[in-house]
């Protein structure tokens, strides 16, 4: 006991710390957020509270209302005085000065007296909007009405508190302000936590029993009679100490009562945290192995099992699946930059959870973290009990999901069937087995471009069907060298009798021709290609159907794989979940004991007739909301007694690294598994009422449970992609200075903003009183020319006051302002409490300017990196920051903290042009990686032809542009159309470089749906798919399509344009074959061949230029008739020879017909020459 005090003093010391900064061990009034509650009322009403459960009392000034009213009725100087003299304590030289100018002073006193009531109602206003903020932040109603003040001195510690406190609300009637009480009565558990740890035993119970303010003091009375003296009546104005004053040793209780923020909570996570270290168990709470590769190996071993069932709700990456299997299965931290779908991470774990029969409890500091996991939860929510510790939590709020929820067991049946979504496929693996390093196979290229000359040239193909039969006809005859009309029987008897060295054997086959012939013409049924050169295509490459190790086998069998491939994310069906969870409940509340279907009868009335406080309702029924509740939402400081050591399967910690070590221990120590979600990058704890005690100890140097949990190894796991920045420019500060540049951020294809970050310099602020007017005017300015644009907008001030004037001026001034408030389209923030909020709009005010001791500011304290970080990463599409200050007017000096350097450099990167910002976007971010050189020389030729193909498309298009290597942020798209300088089409290959590895095609697979989820209209393009696709790409060119995207989108370039037109600029672009070499690194004179023609007809051309009324630009395309070997030179049929240094290379030869005879005339057999060989 005396060693684990003394290896935990720290721990322990910051639990038994209070401050007289905090509110509920020390109370002062203020008239902004603490009022003696008879400034504010009437001696009646305040005795009306004392004795009345319920109450609603007017903080409207009643008083100075009827002053004025007398005072407008007044008719003349005397009765006016005589007003004044009745009802306010006027003196006589102020009545000197009516009396000497009456007329003036008349409309001035009455003046002063309704901007004064003006005032009260802003106040009234703004303190409801205080404990708003306050209670989204931490789930912890903080107004309170507190009485029964303590007194006592205990060595350098003074108290002066409430005892007891009462939950209060503000609300508005007709404007006027009203102060509202519902809830019971809580006691102040961080006083008697202390006092407890002082030896003083109030002999409370946990729970106020009474409702009444005076039934309680009368109660106190008797128990405590000889005890303590207790005020026979508190209402009396409250007494004013100051802590110097505060000198008696024992108890000492007063009258009267403050109505302010107060939060008193916290005394079951300090309860249990002490019980925790007398019991030796803190090293038992989280489990770690020595070997890491324990921990990676259990992953992988899953991650890649088709027969693991995985259960999403929500799209997921490959990242967040491999977070969601390690910590079913291990001790996880599941590391969240922001925006990277830490939410959606932790919602798909508890559809795990659910699924499998586990429980969890899910925790963290602020409130709107847990509504967001809570409301994505979706149709599953229902099994998820959100507890508040507001005691003035609305019944109906929290009763009416529990009594839908108890509609559903009890009246459940029937069964589905889940949809697993495993993570990879028994066909995926299938495939990767297939087509790994497809294209390195030598007869790959051939297989592959006879293919797509047949899809060019036959609708509706059954590859093979048709292949077999085309390998199957006799390669010892000539074939028509036109374009195919049918009538092939007459055609080849015609062809084959022309030589007369072979009329003799035509002649005797004569009737096997016309036969052969009718064959081709029922099996070709469609097509539009030259028969002689495509079966001299097929010859060349050289097998027969019979043969083993068949290409075309192989590459039909990859065409049938595919089809069964799908890069889309799959979801499981939350109904089929929602019902097998309420199968197992049904059952097990069905299987329950005499003693628990008692227990069960009260719990259901108890909802149907809702008769409890929630928080009273959770203690009393802890065993069956333990049977029918497998989810618990709380926060640390929630009373969680009923629950104790393991008896939940998870514990899932949002936001880890906004807890301390001794609020996230409790939590975790409920579980046999613990999961921390967070960021290391992102803000610290915050103390708000005064310093923490540190030593050398780790639990002295580490203030976040997060940062205690990596300490010890615990294993972690990035996720890797941002989905909120919808411009990869508004993380680019972030992701260099903070993540090291291994974060993917792309821009959304349909945010169109060139300038995502906008910085306005404001010449007139000034920082003063700790504010600065002009920015705050200016931000005010701009949300309301905003307001209407954008969805939400947050207002971020880099302090609190200034936070706090904008929303004084907010309130006085800006209706339309208060109004977007109220609807939650309009937060105002500040640096200290941004964390968990986010908007489409963020309007940044820095306020300092040259002359701020900078070093004092928030941003350049420790952590204050972490802050800025936050900060910097709330906007969807845009931020605009105001600042005043410059980077040269914080001078750089060798002792420098940390976090003042990243904030200097912020500026640094603030001031830069837009130009120059762009550039630092494109070095911000990881670059891809190098795929293997070796498979790419024989991508070559494939890469080649899809993009000049697409190329000669692009030219057609009016403002239509093609690019490649089109950089997005963190990640490029292999190419991109765009049309008005917006993206239209983008293109991304798949080669099959997998290297028989599912980890590479899961990788791939992961780019092409994080792209999808950025709207981008991505076409997959691999060696198969491009067989398909080069037919069925020609409809987003038809002129339908291309005046849909006009209408829908605007004549402007996005700053990614800008990007890769520079990228453009850097390279050789005076020549479009030097371009293409650079990519693919072909010989020019063949890319001048290869880009001469693309099929699209003359018809096509002119009903194009008929419907858009433009003239197409036709230089490139040609309208004759084309016959295979001219066909054979445009884009669709290059060849490309493997090869080596055991290989000779042939020389380059194009088909031709009468050499083919020739040929055919010496030897049946002989091998036809090299299609147009291509040297790469």
């Amino acid at each position: 006991m005396i060693n684990n005090q003394n290896k935990y003093k720290v721990i322990l010391d910051n639990l038994l710390e209070v401050s007289n900064n905090d509110s509920a061990i020390f109370t002062k009034v203020n008239d902004k957020d603490y009022f003696d509650i008879l400034s504010l009322m009437t001696l009646d009403e305040f005795k009306r509270i004392c004795n009345e459960e319920a109450f609603e009392v007017s903080l409207y000034e009643i008083g100075l209302s009827k002053v004025i009213t007398k005072l407008k009725a007044s008719n003349n100087v005397e009765e006016f005085v005589n007003v004044l003299k009745n009802w306010t304590n006027i003196s006589s030289e102020e009545i000197a000065q009516i009396k000497a100018n009456y007329k003036k002073m008349r409309e001035h006193t009455i003046g002063s007296l309704e901007v004064k009531i003006q005032k009260s109602l802003l106040k009234w206003k703004i303190l409801n909007d205080k404990t708003t903020n306050i209670l989204d932040e931490t789930n912890i109603w903080p107004l309170h009405l507190g009485f029964l003040f303590v007194s006592l001195r205990k060595e350098d510690k003074a108290i002066y508190a409430p005892l007891f406190f009462k939950e209060v609300h503000i609300h508005f009637k007709n404007g006027r302000p009203f102060l509202r009480s519902n809830g019971d009565i809580k006691i102040n558990e961080k006083l008697l936590f202390f006092l407890n740890n002082q030896g003083f035993d109030l002999y409370l119970d946990s729970e106020v029993k009474e409702s009444e303010i005076n039934t309680l003091l009368k109660n106190l009375q008797t128990n405590w009679n000889g005890l303590y003296s207790i005020p026979l009546n508190i209402c009396e104005n409250f007494k004013k100490f100051r802590p110097d004053e505060i000198e008696n040793q024992s108890l000492s209780f007063y009258p009267g009562a403050v109505l302010g923020i107060f939060q008193p909570g916290g005394g079951f996570s300090r309860t249990r945290m002490k019980e925790i270290i007398q019991n030796g168990e803190m090293e038992e709470i989280i489990d770690v192995e020595f070997n890491k590769n324990i921990y990676k190996n259990r992953i992988d071993r899953s991650i890649f099992n088709p027969t693991l069932g995985l259960f999403k709700i929500t799209e997921s990456n490959f990242s967040q699946d491999r977070a969601i299997l390690s910590a079913l299965n291990q001790n996880t931290v599941i590391w969240g930059p922001p925006g990277t779908g830490k939410s959606q991470t932790i919602v798909n774990l508890l559809a795990n959870v659910l699924v499998y029969g586990k429980t969890a409890i899910v925790a963290s500091q602020k409130r709107a973290a847990l509504e967001v996991i809570y409301q994505r939860l979706n149709k599953l929510n229902c099994f998820a009990l959100f507890v508040s510790n507001s005691k003035e939590m609305k019944k109906n709020s929290f009763y009416e999901p529990i009594q839908n929820y108890l509609e559903l067991i009890e009246n459940f049946d029937q069964y589905n069937e889940i949809k697993r979504c495993s993570t990879i496929t028994e066909e995926e693996l299938s495939f990767i087995s297939k087509a790994s390093e497809y294209l390195g196979d030598p007869t790959s290229q051939l297989v592959l471009k006879a293919y797509y000359y047949i899809s060019v040239h036959k609708k509706d193909i059954n590859f093979e069907k048709d292949i077999d039969f085309l390998l199957s006809l006799p390669k010892d005859i000539f074939y028509p060298d036109q374009q195919y009309k049918g009538n092939t029987g007459e055609e080849l008897a015609k062809i084959n009798l022309e030589l007369p060295k072979f009329l003799h054997f035509v002649s005797k086959y004569y009737r096997e021709l016309k036969k052969l012939g009718d064959q081709i013409d029922k099996n070709l049924v469609g097509f539009t290609g030259n028969l002689h050169d495509l079966i001299q295509f097929i010859k060349q490459i050289g097998y027969d159907k019979e043969q083993e190790n068949n290409p075309f086998s192989r590459i039909n069998e990859l065409i049938a794989l595919e089809d069964k491939i799908s890069y889309e994310n799959s979801i499981s069906d939350e109904n089929s979940i929602r019902n097998i969870v309420l199968e197992r409940i049904f059952k097990t509340i069905a299987n329950f004991t005499d003693e628990e279907k008692a227990l069960y009868r009260e719990f259901a009335q108890s909802i149907r007739i809702v008769n409890y406080e929630p928080y009273r309702f959770i203690k009393k029924y802890a065993p069956i909301i333990k049977k029918i509740f497998p989810i618990i939402i709380a926060t640390p400081n929630t009373d969680l007694s009923g629950w104790t050591k393991n008896e939940f399967d998870y514990a899932i910690l949002d936001e880890s690294s906004q807890i301390y070590i001794e609020n996230g221990l409790p939590i975790l120590y409920l579980a046999k598994r613990k999961i921390l979600a967070g960021d290391t990058q992102q803000m610290k704890p915050s103390n708000w009422f005064g310093a923490r005690q540190s030593d050398d100890s780790i639990f002295g140097q580490v203030d976040s449970i997060l940062d205690y949990a990596l300490s010890l190894g615990v294993y972690p796991i990035l996720l890797d992609k941002n989905y909120r920045s919808n411009h990869a420019a508004l993380m680019t500060f972030s992701s260099k200075h903070f993540y090291n540049s291994t974060l993917d951020a792309i821009d959304s294809a349909d945010s169109w903003s060139t300038n995502p970050v906008e910085v306005i310099e404001v010449k007139d602020g000034v920082w003063e009183n700790q504010k600065n007017v002009a920015e705050a005017k200016k931000a005010i300015e701009i949300a309301i020319e905003n307001l209407n644009k954008y969805e939400k907008i947050i207002i971020l001030a880099f302090n609190g006051k200034q936070s706090d004037y904008i929303t004084w001026l907010i309130f006085r001034n800006h209706p339309e302002l208060e109004e977007a408030i109220k609807k939650r389209k309009l937060l105002i923030r500040n640096i200290e409490n941004i964390q968990g909020d986010e908007a489409d709009l963020v309007i940044a005010t820095l306020a300092y300017d040259k002359n701020t001791k900078i070093g004092y500011s928030y941003v350049a304290r420790p952590g204050g990196k972490n802050a800025l970080n936050v900060a910097i990463s709330r906007a969807k599409d845009k931020m605009i920051v105001l600042k005043t200050i410059k980077s040269s007017d914080i001078p750089l000096t060798p002792n420098m903290q940390d976090d003042l350097k990243i904030f200097k450099k912020w500026l640094d990167f603030l001031e830069l042009s837009i130009e120059g910002r762009r550039t630092l976007l494109k070095d911000s971010f990881k670059q891809p990686e190098i795929v293997n050189q070796v498979l790419t020389e024989k991508e070559k030729w494939f890469k080649l032809a899809v993009y000049t193909y697409l190329r000669e498309l692009a030219v057609q298009i009016p403002n239509c542009e093609i690019f490649r290597d089109y950089v997005v942020g963190s990640m490029t798209l292999d190419i991109v159309i765009t049309i008005n300088k917006i993206p239209y089409k983008s293109f991304i290959f798949d080669t099959y470089n997998y290297s028989f590895k599912p980890v590479n095609y899961a990788l791939m697979r992961d780019k092409i749906r994080f792209f999808k989820s950025k709207k981008y209209d991505v076409y997959v393009i691999t060696p198969i798919s491009w067989i398909k696709l080069q037919n069925e790409i020609l409809k987003d060119f038809n002129p339908g399509a291309i005046n849909r995207f006009y209408t829908n989108s605007i004549a402007s370039a996005t700053s990614t344009y800008f990007i890769n037109k520079e990228i453009e600029q850097e390279q050789d672009k005076d020549s479009v074959k030097s371009e293409i070499d650079m990519w693919v690194g072909v010989d020019a004179n063949q890319i001048e061949n290869a880009t001469k023609t693309v099929q699209i007809n003359k018809e096509e051309i002119d009903s194009f230029k008929e419907l858009n009324k433009f003239e197409i630009n036709s230089q490139n395309v040609s309208w004759n008739s084309r016959n295979t070997e001219e066909y054979f030179k445009t884009v669709k049929v290059f060849v490309d020879e493997e090869t080596d240094t055991n290989q000779n290379i042939e020389e380059n030869n194009t088909i031709n017909p009468e050499q083919e005879k020739q040929n055919i005339e010496s030897s049946a057999k002989q091998e036809a020459n090299d299609i147009d060989e291509i040297k790469f």
